[in-house]
Order: structure tokens, then sequence, then C-alpha cells
């Protein structure tokens, strides 16, 4: 009997390695990480000059800062740039402990990056058409909003690490098609994955197409590979990067008229470029002829710090 277990212990354990063996071998390599994005307030401006983030299950963090995990509302309503387009003039910085959110010819405002949570100051917003608990950040916040967007009743919320995240997989049940989301995945302020991943490769194409050159942050990604041939993005399944962070693929990721919004103004392109041009060559059956994709939402799958060089290795689908 011990010789039969034995061997059923051996064979399990040869079984996971040559599982792993096979997995490592397909893994290739496509390019490395050329830029960092992190939108710490969800459609304003991204930190400047980060050179290294850490991944966790809901993002990316610089500092203690994470990506999209505070938020803009008014009467419980989440408010982006298509709805307040003076969003993306709202710069953000790490200070210290704090996030500090500046717009030119006002003083800025300064939040901690991880307050005191009461049970009085925890809501449910509105996000899209699911509810979602958030952090009240306070009168002085919400002045401070209403003032440099010349709008009223406005507030900041923040997804505190403290307080329940939303699943994922609630948005999912808006969208008409499959996606490749699990019910473990749950995210901050983030539309749908973790970490949204595209291509310099792609932006090249699409700017070869259209008659001024746009930035890549326009389409507010997380992460940027270089090296990798254009859209290749599309195939990928599994991503790893640098040492140890490892990303799934969720979905891909569709376009609308946000991406025809001036990343520093906010001003829309007269033209809808270059949702127009994308319309015309990135069209997929599964989502319709009025969303073009460009790159991938991906959900984490393991954590680990990411560095501007990285290597990034990918598993097609």
């Amino acid at each position: 009997m011990d010789v039969l277990v034995g061997l059923s212990i051996l064979t399990g354990w040869k079984l996971v390695a040559l599982s792993w063996m096979s997995r490592r071998k397909r893994k290739c390599y496509v390019g490395t990480v050329s830029d960092i994005l992190v939108y710490p307030l969800k459609s304003g401006r991204r930190l400047k000059d980060v050179k290294h983030a850490t991944l966790n299950k809901h993002g990316l963090f610089v500092d203690g800062i994470g990506d999209r995990h505070w938020i803009i509302c008014r009467n419980g309503e989440r408010m982006n740039m298509n709805r307040i387009p003076r969003i993306v003039t709202i710069n953000t910085f790490v200070e210290g402990k704090n996030l500090r959110l500046e717009v030119n010819g006002f003083e800025p405002l300064i939040i901690p990056a991880d307050p005191e949570v009461s049970e009085k100051d925890i809501t449910k917003i509105k996000f899209s058409t699911v509810p979602q608990l958030a952090l009240d950040c306070g009168d002085e916040a919400a002045t401070w909003l209403c003032k440099v967007l010349e709008r009223e009743n406005l507030r900041l919320y923040h997804s505190s690490a403290k307080i329940e995240k939303r699943l994922a997989s609630d948005s999912a049940t808006e969208k008409k098609w499959k996606t490749e989301i699990q019910p473990q995945d749950e995210a901050a302020f983030q539309d749908f994955g973790t970490c949204m991943i595209m291509s310099d490769s792609s932006m090249e194409v699409l700017n070869q197409r259209i008659e001024k050159n746009i930035h890549s942050v326009q389409f507010r990604p997380n992460i940027m590979v270089k090296g990798s041939k254009p859209f290749d993005e599309d195939n990928w399944k599994e991503v790893y990067i640098g040492d140890s962070a490892v990303l799934r693929f969720v979905d891909m990721c569709q376009r609308c008229l946000m991406v025809t919004r001036d990343y520093e103004t906010g001003v829309l392109d007269k033209e809808e470029q270059p949702l127009k041009e994308l319309k015309r060559f990135r069209c997929m059956e599964a989502y319709g002829p009025t969303k073009p994709v460009m790159g991938i939402q991906t959900s984490f799958e393991n954590g680990g710090v990411i560095k501007l060089g990285d290597p990034v290795y990918v598993i097609r689908k």
C-alpha cells in the first residue's frame, strides 16, 4: 500500500512539473515596458514620470497611490470627462503619504492616501448601473471640486483598501458579449479589468492613418509595450512582466467618443478622430460596428513591481 501511495504522489508531482514546463515553453518574449501610466483620479491626469509601480489585485500603485482609486460623483452618480471635460485639467501628484490635486489658478487640494475610515463616511455610489461602496472624502474636497470644475453638488470618493470592492463580474452583466472575467476579480473605479495594456506599434499604425498624431495617453492605458507587432496584444492570453507580475486577459478594450477628447484640454476633436478611423479597421464582430477595439483589459494573477524596461512575455490564446 505504501508503495502505491508513493507512486501516486510521484505521478502527481510529475504531472505538475510537466504542466509547469509546458507552460514555460509556451511563453514568448514580445517586448519591454515603455511607459507606466497611473491615473489616481478617474478622468484626471496621470502621475508624471512614473518609473516603477507595484501591481496588486486592485491595480497599479505608486507610493500607496492607486490607479483610479478616486472618483468624482454628482448626487451619487459617477462623473467622467465626457460629462465634465474639465476633469482632465486636474493634475495629480504623490506628496509624502498624500495625493495632491492641482488645477492652474487654484490652491491645491491635499488628501490622505490612506484615510481613516468611519462608517458614517461610507456610502454607495452608482458606477454605471452597478452600486459600489466608496469613502466620502469630506466637505473640503467637495467645495474644491465645485469651485475648480464650476459645477454644483460634486463630491470626491475614495476606494479605500478597508472597504469592500466592486466585483468586476457585476459590470460584465452590462456587456452583450462573453468576457473572461472571473468571480474573484475585483475593481476599484476601473471600468472593468485591473490593468489596460497597449503597444507602441499599434499606436504607430493608428497615427499613420490619421492627419494629427495623438499620444497614447488619450486612450488611458496603464502599460505600454514596445517591440511587439502591431495589434499583437489582441492575441495575448497571459502577460508576464518583470520578475513576478502576471496579468490575465479578460476583454478587448472597446472605444467610444472619449478617445476623441484631447488628453490635456478635454476638447472634442471636430472630426471625431481617432474614433472615426478606428471604426474603419478595428471593429470586430463580437462588439458590433460602433465599438472598435484598441488595447486589452487584463485582471490580476500575481503581484510584483513593474519597471520601465522590464521584459514582457506572453502566452497566446
